[in-house]
């Protein structure tokens, strides 16, 4: 016994011996540290990083925005890729949109604080590297997510600001994006960058600058121009595209159909695949009638409006997990030309463009003979082209500021068959997590537009 106790004082001393010979204060490192992020070798998972925060951004605010400008009409799924009641009422509220807010500001902040460390740390001469004129154009592409679909901007812990502060933002990184890649000799960078310009310019009013940027592009891409995010499969659910993981048969929710939209009757009636969207027969399901006049019993959602359940008519322009969501394309600068003609007050110049994007869908010319008729024409285009791609609900608000002529279809702007829907907010707010961390800003900022 006394042999155990002499034993054990022993290696008391010993441990305490070692302890106070050693240094015990140990930094975590993390999964990444930030030393490894400077090198040359990191730059390449540095941007695609950026990249991947970036298409994770469009995901939800694609998938959300759709719902609340009625691109899809929510099917009853309030869970995990459901659409909140509160949403379904034409609502957007900071509680339930932090993810969104949240995924926005990551994106940004990767691609501009990656751009910065690359300037200031890795290369000794950025100026024509092609990694650098990548990590600007996502950050140009992230702040114009933020510009067009937030009205309220908070920089990095800073007061809140006017929402145009990214589109400033936007400006400067496509700006630089577009030298550094030309220097590079990157054109197609150089082209996507020149688009992004394009649709940003847009929003500042600077319309003649909207139409050289768009020609440019139409010049440099011709008809076939589009830049755009890619999705992923057999990665888990959070990098498969969220519209058509949420609203297809290969998941469990059936969170929206294309039923009573502006799209599911025009679909029908012309044929027009970008905004497609398919059925399946069910016996005992709920009646749908199609344009023909001829009633099926069709898969249903979970939903029921007065005491009717919702028919599904899954969406069919994501039609796969890896479905990319375009950022620009040839067919948005066509219709940038469109409306700056509309803006000028030719209906017929508004229509040649107009008609040459429906010229590349495969679909027969439309014709207006006043402005009015040429706006509608304008905003039902572009929400066909640009379905389910994250730009209606910014659409909306900028025509609404602009107080533009011309009118939308029923479904997106009034109730339906007794439903509570009406398009509230026209913008996301910022989200409860920053107004919960960020002393500088409170809850009555960035309320939704």
């Amino acid at each position: 016994m006394e042999k155990e106790k002499m034993m054990k004082k022993l290696t008391l001393i010993v441990l305490a011996l070692t302890f106070a010979a050693c240094d015990l204060e140990v930094t975590n490192p993390g999964p990444v540290q930030d030393s490894f992020l400077v090198t040359e070798e990191a730059q390449v998972g540095v941007v695609n990083g950026a990249g991947r925060a970036l298409s994770a951004a469009m995901n939800w605010v694609s998938y959300t925005g759709g719902a609340i400008s009625r691109e899809v009409t929510p099917s009853g799924s309030i869970g995990s890729f459901g659409i909140s009641l509160r949403t379904q009422e034409g609502n957007l509220d900071a509680n339930e949109t932090s993810t969104h807010w949240n995924t926005s500001q990551r994106a940004r902040w990767m691609a501009e604080s990656g751009a910065t460390k690359m300037k200031e740390e890795v290369y000794d001469d950025y100026s024509s590297n092609a990694n650098y004129a990548q990590i600007l154009l996502y950050a140009g592409y992230a702040n114009r997510l933020l510009g067009e679909n937030f009205c309220c901007a908070v920089i990095d812990g800073g007061s809140a600001q006017d929402g145009s502060t990214y589109f400033d933002r936007a400006l400067d990184n496509f700006n630089e994006a577009i030298t550094v890649a030309k220097a590079a000799g990157e054109t197609d960078l150089a082209t996507a960058a020149q688009a992004g310009r394009a649709s940003v310019k847009v929003w500042k009013g600077d319309w003649s600058a909207a139409v050289s940027d768009a020609d440019a592009v139409l010049s440099a891409g011709g008809d076939n121009f589009k830049y755009e995010m890619p999705y992923y499969d057999g990665y888990g659910i959070d990098v498969y595209n969220r519209i058509y993981y949420a609203s297809s048969g290969d998941g469990p929710y059936r969170a929206n159909t294309v039923w009573h939209t502006a799209y599911e009757e025009y679909s029908q009636e012309m044929g027009d695949t970008r905004v497609g969207f398919i059925f399946t027969e069910k016996d005992g399901g709920p009646d749908w009638t199609d344009l023909d006049g001829t009633t099926y019993q069709i898969e249903s959602g979970d939903a029921t409006v007065n005491g009717k359940i919702i028919p599904w008519l899954p969406q069919q322009k994501h039609d796969k997990r890896t479905s990319s969501i375009r950022l620009s394309s040839s067919q948005e600068m066509y219709l940038i030309k469109a409306e700056n003609a509309l803006n000028n007050g030719s209906v017929d110049d508004a229509l040649t463009n107009i008609n040459a994007v429906r010229t590349l869908a495969g679909q027969d010319a439309v014709t207006a003979t006043t402005a009015a008729e040429g706006w509608t024409m304008l905003k039902r285009e572009r929400g066909i082209e640009l379905w389910l791609e994250g730009r209606r609900l910014g659409d909306m608000r900028r025509w609404k500021d602009a107080s533009a002529a011309g009118s939308y279809h029923e479904y997106e702007t009034t109730n339906w068959e007794g439903s509570a829907y009406t398009p509230a907010y026209l913008s996301f707010p910022i989200g409860q997590s920053e107004i919960d961390t960020n002393p500088n800003v409170t809850a009555s900022d960035g309320r939704p537009y």
